[in-house]
């Protein structure tokens, strides 16, 4: 995956790569593979746009709680997840009807959101069949932290301030 980085020669802005996207769903050139590629590769590359984890907005209670212990945001017990999963996404983009650029970038705005976690809520999700899937009845448009509430993981909203991120509550 390349680096978001904004001096790396291959940054691209949200509203370049929604733009990016938009070029490769109206290609008729593209293989569906090729078109899956880029699109995949898009769903990391959105979420990650202001950092992994340092700079990641959203952080569930239990992740909060390791926020500045000695290893931080670097620890092997936090993972960076996406809210919606991101084979929603991709599926969504390449077999439903066809977007303007504009419903292109709401759509990734709307749905690509990177929230962190600990292992252990993430073996959670998992286990509640939420590794690949959003709960029954849910649909686009609908809420995105679904399946977070049906399995009572608690996320902030956080704004950086330099190293440390400080709660502001959802």
């Amino acid at each position: 995956m390349a680096p978001r980085g904004k001096k790396n020669p291959y940054y691209r802005t949200n509203e370049q790569l929604a733009d990016d996207v938009f070029h490769i769903l109206q290609s008729e050139s593209l293989s569906i593979g090729a078109k899956h590629a880029v699109v995949f590769e898009v769903t990391w590359l959105w979420t990650e746009a202001e950092g992994k984890y340092t700079g990641c907005k959203f952080w569930s209670k239990q992740a909060l709680e390791h926020i500045d212990k000695p290893q931080g945001v670097k620890s092997k017990i936090l993972r960076h997840d996406h809210v919606v999963p991101r084979n929603y996404i991709v599926k969504r983009l390449l077999f439903g009807e066809l977007m303007s650029r504009q419903e292109v970038y709401k759509f990734l705005n709307d749905n690509l959101i990177g929230c962190i976690v600990t292992k252990e809520e993430d073996d959670l999700l998992n286990e509640n069949g939420y590794q690949r899937e959003m709960p029954k009845g849910w649909s686009f448009g609908g809420d995105v932290w679904a399946r977070y509430k049906a399995t009572d993981i608690e996320i902030h909203q956080i704004s950086w301030n330099k190293k440390i991120g400080s709660t502001s509550g959802e």
